[in-house]
């Protein structure tokens, strides 16, 4: 696969882009971490959101929450 077939395919993947404000100790760390697990600082923040949105998404607390205010988000 050449390198504009793959990032096509990543673009599909995650169409929206998200921009977040860190801090200093944040913007050192990050990329320390990633090294560390052999992974890209983005594909690490992203695995990072996804179990978080994956334990919202077992949280029975959530879940009734999102039931009473779901409608307000539709």
């Amino acid at each position: 696969m050449g390198e504009s077939e793959n990032l096509k395919e990543r673009v599909t993947m995650y169409p929206i882009t998200m921009s977040v404000r860190i801090t200093e100790e944040m913007s050192d760390e990050i990329p320390k971490m990633a090294a560390f697990d052999q992974l890209k600082p983005a594909t690490l923040c992203r695995q990072e959101l996804l179990q978080m949105v994956r334990r919202y998404q077992r949280n029975p607390q959530y879940k009734r929450w999102l039931k009473r205010t779901g409608k307000a988000f539709e």
